[in-house]
């Protein structure tokens, strides 16, 4: 194989045993051969098969170029009663440190205790059974004695040169962390609806150290490179910081900041068929740059081939049904819902701030949708149905009897 030496120098390295079961490609279980005619041609589509004691292993053909390639799979040896096996214990250095003689009992197996030296490193340690290799790790735990807890993010509206994030790491009770050292990294990520592109380049954060109450603050430039085109898509500030304790101790803490151009972001949900007699509640979330609900009125705007007939407001974050849907005629209706311009219910504190009854930054969030009313008395039917079937009666009684709704905008037809 062309790059076999390679892959036989990776796996010979500590950090890349334990990889082989992950990977499932053991190199050094496996045998590879070519087939060519007395002219030196390669033979293709040629059966191959490995075998051992008449027991066939694996079979395969060989390719265009002749070649063949058999695996044995790196499977544990089964060992026979009462048989010897030599086990050995590798450090993370490579270094053999233990080796006993096992003998297998009358069912081929075997069972051993293994005690770790205490003076080892931590890494990746393997056990060697007549060849066949297991990989664990050994790592030092020592009980942590406090932790690092980052601020909630604040809401953040771009453009602006930075973003300050605050964070403290305190003992677990609560007794302040001073004088630890801060370093860490920050990167950006794009989104763009289910997928995550990779992070950018990491940047080092500037060294600082807790205060006495064991609070830390850092600020991260914005890049001037993040248009609102970038911001469109979606972007969001991953920061991550480690805490080394005058103890000697480190910890770790990270926050993940969503950015946007605008402080508001609204989802809706509005039926598309409406019966006046059984009206169903209408819904705007409204959410600010750090995913925080923020309360406040939605302006809504309904219209008719492009004629504005009606505007109202409803609350945000719950359902409503709007009153005026009781006394509006039949028809089809475009709906534009907005969070912008003059509010008079919106409270700081959620989500931003309100200067003389108005959002601040100018926002732009809204939601369009297009929906019919209806009712059951309705002499005419709203859009174009073959045959249209409706009640509204989820229970039939004596004192509630059954009402349908039948008919049809097919031209020339009778029902």
């Amino acid at each position: 194989l062309d790059n076999w030496k390679f892959w036989r120098e990776l796996l010979n390295e500590n950090k890349y045993y334990e990889k082989t079961s992950y990977w499932k490609f053991y190199p050094k279980n496996s045998v590879a051969v070519q087939v060519v005619d007395g002219n030196n041609t390669a033979i293709a589509n040629v059966p191959v098969e490995l075998l051992k004691g008449g027991t066939v292993l694996f079979s395969t053909k060989t390719d265009n170029a002749g070649f063949a390639y058999c695996w044995q799979h790196g499977e544990a040896p089964k060992a026979e009663e009462r048989t010897d096996l030599k086990l050995t214990l590798i450090d993370a250095n490579g270094q053999e440190i233990m080796e006993h003689t096992l003998k297998t009992d009358e069912f081929g197996s075997l069972t051993d205790s293994l005690q770790l030296p205490e003076t080892g490193l931590p890494g990746s340690y393997h056990i060697r059974l007549d060849g066949w290799l297991h990989y664990f790790r050994v790592e030092e735990y020592r009980r942590p004695t406090f932790q690092v807890e980052m601020d909630e993010a604040p809401a953040i509206t771009l453009p602006v040169d930075s973003i300050t994030l605050t964070g403290k790491a305190l003992t677990y009770s609560q007794w302040p962390v001073a004088g630890a050292r801060v370093t860490g990294t920050y990167q950006w990520q794009q989104s763009w609806l289910y997928k995550r592109f990779s992070p950018s380049e990491a940047h080092d954060i500037d060294t600082l150290y807790t205060d006495d109450e064991g609070k830390f603050s850092i600020t991260v430039p914005v890049s001037k490179e993040l248009t609102k085109e970038d911001l469109r898509w979606g972007q969001t500030l991953q920061l991550s910081v480690d805490v080394l304790s005058t103890e000697g101790e480190t910890q770790q803490g990270s926050i993940r900041v969503p950015l946007c151009s605008t402080p508001l972001r609204m989802s809706g949900k509005v039926p598309e068929q409406q019966n006046r007699e059984s009206l169903r509640p209408w819904r705007f979330d409204l959410y600010s740059s750090n995913d925080k609900p923020v309360e406040g009125d939605v302006l809504c705007f309904l219209s008719q081939d492009g004629k504005e007939v009606k505007n109202f407001y409803i609350p945000a974050n719950r359902d409503t049904i709007p009153d005026v849907l009781r006394s509006l005629p039949s028809g089809v209706y475009d709906l534009v819902a907005k969070a912008g311009g003059q509010w008079s219910s919106l409270r700081s504190g959620a989500g931003g701030t309100m200067v003389n009854g108005q959002w601040s930054a100018g926002d732009t969030a809204s939601y369009k949708a297009s929906f019919t009313i209806f009712s059951i008395t309705d002499k005419h039917l709203i859009g174009k149905h073959n045959l249209w079937l409706y009640t509204p009666c989820d229970t039939i009684s004596a004192e509630k009897p059954a009402r349908f709704q039948i008919g049809t905008t097919l031209p020339n037809a009778w029902i």
